[in-house]
Order: structure tokens, then sequence, then C-alpha cells
């Protein structure tokens, strides 16, 4: 697996790799003793990779999927992750946050991530001022 992620740490450099000894996946509760976790600043952070598939492509498209998080608020900021080329997106357009529905979109979001982008998206005025 370490062939595996210097291969990625050489060939991708959107992402920052660290090499740690095996106790300090233990720490973390990785489930396999030689991993590879990714860190995050949103969602579930680390999260292991757990695949069979270790070809370093596969590792990448994992890394990939996990860059962004599962519900993006849409804005001038996102607008390009979004709508990156090939990528299936799936936008709210919605400035009532406490509709049943966005619960729903949200869990649609995690089970689908990596297959479907899920996105929302208000018009940025507050519905009482209308």
């Amino acid at each position: 697996m370490f062939d595996k992620f210097i291969y990625c740490a050489k060939s991708h450099d959107k992402y920052k790799y660290f090499h740690m000894p095996s106790e300090c996946a233990k720490q973390y509760d990785a489930v396999k003793d030689t991993t590879i976790m990714v860190f995050r600043s949103f969602e579930n952070s680390p999260v292991e990779y757990l695949g069979t598939d270790t070809r370093e492509k596969s590792i990448l498209i994992w890394m990939e999927i996990l860059s962004v998080p599962s519900l993006i608020e849409f804005s001038d900021e996102t607008v390009s992750d979004v709508m990156r080329k090939g990528r299936t997106s799936l936008i709210l357009f919605s400035d009532d946050k406490e509709a049943s529905y966005q619960k729903v979109f949200k869990e649609a979001a995690k089970l689908y991530q990596g297959h479907i982008l899920y996105a929302t998206c208000t018009s940025g005025e507050d519905k009482d001022s209308v």
C-alpha cells in the first residue's frame, strides 16, 4: 500500500500527503494496520480507504470523491465543483431550510456521494422580508 501512497503523492499535488507509523492510524480507529486515510475539515474525518481495489487510479478517484462535502451550498466559490465537466449534479433551489424535503435531500446526498453531486441553492433573500 505504501507504493500506492507514494504514487498518489507524486502524481497529484492537489492534496497534502503525510506518512505516519501504523500506531498513529490506530489512534484514529483505523481498521487496517497499513492504510490510507483522508483528513478533511468537514463532515466525518478522517476517512479510511477500505476498498479492495488498490490500483492507484482507484485510490485517486476515492480521494477526489472525498475532497468535497456530500452536500454543497451552491455559491460563487463552489460553482466550479458543481459544474465540473462530466460530473452529474443535482441542485435543489429552495429558500425553505425547514422543509421536510431538505432532510431527504441531505440523506440522498450521503447515500449517493461519489455518484451524484448534491447542491442546495437559495435566492439569498430572507423570506420574511419579501
